[in-house]
C-alpha cells in the first residue's frame, strides 16, 4: 500500500466527477497515468436509460490510473469499447448488470477491493489477461459471447464463475487461484483452456457443461477438484494432475497416489467412470488404467461385507486386471515359500533326511509350471498328504497364470 500511496502521489489528480460529465456530454473519455478522486457512480450522472440500464455512449480509456474512491458502474450499457489496462481500483468496484456492447479490456487491472461483474454481459472480445484480484471476484451468471481471456490473472480470494455463459473460446491458462474458485453450473460452448492454472483451494466444477476441447494440462488441484455430474467432451489432463503421491517417499510416490477428487459415493462413481472413458478416448490407456484402479479401491467401503474380501483378493492378486507385474510378484513368493517348506520338512521325499534348497526351488518351480499346463505333470504318481500339496500348489499356478493372461490382455495386448 506504501507503494501504490507514493505512485498516487506522482499521479496527476483529476476528480470523478470530471468523467462523469464527460461521460454526460458524450465525448470520448480518455486518460493516461491520473489519480481519480472520489466515488465514480454512474447514478450521479443525467444519462438516458433503456431496459434498466444507463446509456453510455462514450469511447472510455482510463491506462494506467488509479481509481482512489469506490466505483459503482453496474446496470450500465456501454455502446463503445471500454479499455482500463494498467489501472488500480483501490476500493470496492461494481459492474453488475452491465452490458459491454463493444471489446472490453481490463488487462494488467489490479483490485485491491471485491469486484462484481455479475449477469454482466460481453459481446465482444474481453481481456483481463494479467488482473490482480485481491479480495473476492464475482463474475456469476454472467454472458461472454465473444472470446475471454483470462490468462496469467491472479485471483487472490475466492472466486465465483457459477451458471456463466461461455459461447466463445476462453483462455485461463497459467492463471493462479489461491484460494475456492468455482465454476458451478457454467457452459462453456467450445474450447476452454486451463493450461499449466494453479488452483490451491477447492476448485469446482459441478454440474458444469464443457462442450469444446477443456485443456487442463499440467494444471495442478492441491485444495482438491469437483467434477460432479459435469459433462464434457473431451477434457485434457492427466491422472497425475489428478492425484497426489500416496507415500511421501521418493522411490515410493510412484506406487500409490492418492485422488483429489472431493465428491460424495454417487457422484463419485460416475466421475470416475467418465474419466476412464475419457482417457480411453484421448489414448491415455495408462491413466484409464490407474483411474479405473483407484475408482475400485475407492467402492471398496460401500460394497455388502461378504464381498469386501474377495474384491480386497482381486486386488491384490491382480490389481483388478491392470496390474500384471502382481501375478509374477506373487508367484515368485509362493514359489519361495513352497521352496522352504519342501526344503524344511524332514522326511516328505526323503526317510534319511531334508530335500536339499536347490532341488525344492527346481520342484517348486515345475510344480508351479505344471499348472499353467506349459509342461506336463511331471508328479502324477503322488498319493496321500503330498498329493494334496502338489496338487495345491498347481492350482496356485493355474489361478497366477490366468490372472497374468487377463491383466496381460487388458494393459498390454489391447
Amino acid at each position: 500500500m506504501a507503494g501504490k500511496s507514493q505512485n498516487s502521489m506522482s499521479l496527476r489528480q483529476i476528480p470523478a466527477t470530471l468523467i462523469l460529465a464527460e461521460i454526460e456530454q458524450g465525448r470520448s473519455v480518455e486518460f493516461n497515468e491520473v489519480l481519480i478522486k472520489g466515488d465514480l457512480i454512474i447514478g450521479y450522472a443525467s444519462l438516458p436509460v433503456e431496459e434498466k440500464r444507463f446509456q453510455v455512449s462514450s469511447a472510455i480509456r482510463i491506462t494506467n490510473s488509479q481509481f482512489d474512491g469506490k466505483v459503482t458502474l453496474g446496470r450500465t450499457a456501454f455502446l463503445e469499447p471500454v479499455d482500463l489496462r494498467g489501472s488500480s481500483f483501490h476500493q470496492q468496484a461494481s459492474f453488475s448488470g452491465s452490458l459491454f456492447k463493444s471489446v472490453a479490456d481490463f488487462g494488467n487491472v489490479s483490485f485491491s477491493g471485491e469486484v462484481s461483474f455479475n449477469k454482466c454481459q460481453f459481446e465482444d472480445e474481453t481481456s483481463f489477461n494479467r488482473a490482480l484480484f485481491e479480495r473476492k471476484a464475482f463474475f456469476s451468471k454472467s454472458l461472454f459471447k465473444r472470446e475471454a481471456y483470462f490468462r496469467k490473472s491472479i485471483f487472490m480470494e475466492s472466486l465465483s464463475f457459477n451458471r456463466c455463459q461461455f459461447e466463445g473460446d476462453s483462455y485461463f491458462k497459467g492463471s493462479q487461484f489461491h484460494k475456492d474458485a468455482s465454476f458451478r453450473k457454467a457452459n462453456f460452448a467450445h474450447d476452454a483452456d486451463f493450461s499449466s492454472s494453479h488452483f490451491t483451494g477447492v476448485s469446482s466444477f459441478q454440474s458444469a457443461h464443457l462442450l469444446g476441447d477443456a485443456f487442463f494440462i499440467d494444471a495442478t488441484f492441491d485444495g482438491g477438484l469437483i467434477l460432479s455430474r459435469i459433462k464434457y467432451e473431451k477434457l485434457h489432463i492427466r491422472w497425475k494432475s489428478l492425484t497426489r503421491p500416496k507415500y511421501r517417499c521418493r522411490f515410493l510416490e510412484h506406487l500409490e497416489r492418492k485422488s483429489k477428487l472431493i465428491s460424495t459415493n454417487s457422484d463419485g462413481e460416475t466421475a470416475y467412470l467418465l474419466l476412464i472413458e475419457n482417457f480411453k478416448r484421448l489414448g491415455f490407456l495408462e491413466d484409464a488404467d490407474d483411474c479405473y484402479y483407484h475408482y475400485r479401491n475407492e467402492r471398496r467401503p460401500g460394497l455388502p461385507a461378504h464381498y469386501r474380501p474377495i474384491d480386497w483378493i482381486l486386488m491384490a492378486s491382480y490389481g483388478y486386471g491392470v496390474r500384471p507385474l502382481r501375478p509374477l510378484l506373487l508367484s515368485a513368493a509362493f514359489l519361495f515359500a513352497f521352496s522352504l517348506f519342501y526344503a524344511a520338512v524332514p522326511g516328505l521325499f526323503n526317510p534319511s533326511g531334508s530335500m536339499g534348497l536347490g532341488e525344492a526351488v527346481n520342484l517348486s518351480l515345475t510344480l508351479l509350471l505344471s499348472g499353467t499346463r506349459l509342461i506336463d505333470d511331471p508328479n502324477s504318481a503322488a498319493t496321500g498328504a503330498l498329493y494334496f500339496i502338489f496338487t495345491l500348489e498347481k492350482l496356485v499356478g493355474s489361478f497366477l497364470f490366468a490372472l497374468f493372461l487377463i491383466s496381460v490382455g487388458r494393459t498390454i495386448i489391447r
